[in-house]
């Protein structure tokens, strides 16, 4: 961990630093587990027997308060109306249209990947959440991601905007589009670790710790998956947790990644 001591929570299990208080500094971060001292509610929720809404600490969501407010019923879902910003800096990830939200809870159940609450976006690839700020200047991603279902050419956009395909899918479900932002395809890109060429490797339809670190900030993004105007290009499976920094995080991009898989136990490094 660089050498920093952690912030031990009795919300991270007493086992985790919390992520934001050991690296501060994040442009924005959202997640499922609690990763700064500071955050209460990690999402709101609305739930479909009646569409009222309702905001969830990560602890509600696994200790039975999100599944009591949905209903654990076989028509009882639950849909992510805002992810919430836990950088500090407000810039929440929301989504007001009801047919665009991902679901967190489907038939009376909490929605995981490898055991841990996971958001869920299905196979039309319009699912998405809009930023309420975008970013300009993005240089380090940290991403736990599922790509769980095979796309078509240029879907599954893991962080989208209204002008740029900075982060878009390929034509043959590559991770990255080789004709996007340069600074982003050729930093320095990992895939659970090892170092990876995203614009000529092809999506493996399992839980990822995606790591990036551009070679400028220069990354460009208003929403979590959403190709501009066109439909149908979002993302298609599972998310938990993306943190983004305008910095250059090299320096502590195996603490970051350890701390997140050792929460998620992605891979064994």
């Amino acid at each position: 961990m660089s050498g920093r001591l952690g912030i031990y929570s009795q919300a991270a299990g007493g086992e985790l630093p919390l992520l934001l208080d050991v690296y501060p500094g994040a442009a924005v971060a959202y997640s499922l587990r609690k990763i700064a001292v500071a955050t209460t509610n990690v999402i709101r929720v609305r739930r479909s027997s009646d569409n009222v809404e309702q905001d969830f600490t990560a602890a509600q969501i696994t200790d039975g308060t999100l599944l009591a407010f949905t209903g654990t019923g076989l028509t009882n879902d639950g849909f992510v109306t805002i992810w919430y910003d836990q950088s500090g800096n407000g810039n929440n990830a929301t989504q007001t249209t009801a047919n665009l939200q991902p679901k967190l809870v489907s038939a009376g159940v909490v929605i995981t990947d490898n055991g841990k609450p996971s958001i869920q976006f299905d196979s039309s690839g319009l699912l998405h959440f809009n930023m309420t700020t975008a970013l300009s200047n993005i240089r380090s991603v940290f991403y736990t991601l599922n790509p769980e279902i095979a796309g078509s050419a240029f879907q599954q956009f893991m962080l989208g905007s209204t002008t740029y395909v900075d982060y878009a899918g390929g034509a043959s479900q590559e991770w990255l589009y080789s004709a996007g932002n340069p600074q982003v395809t050729g930093g320095d890109n990992k895939i659970n670790g090892v170092t990876t060429d995203l614009e000529n490797t092809t999506r493996a339809l399992n839980q990822t710790l995606l790591s990036m670190i551009h070679t400028s900030s220069t990354g460009r993004a208003d929403s979590i998956s959403k190709d501009r105007a066109i439909t149908g290009r979002g993302w298609l499976g599972k998310m938990q947790e993306l943190v983004i920094y305008s910095t250059d995080e090299s320096s502590n991009q195996v603490g970051i990644r350890n701390n997140i898989n050792a929460h998620y136990s992605i891979y064994t490094p």
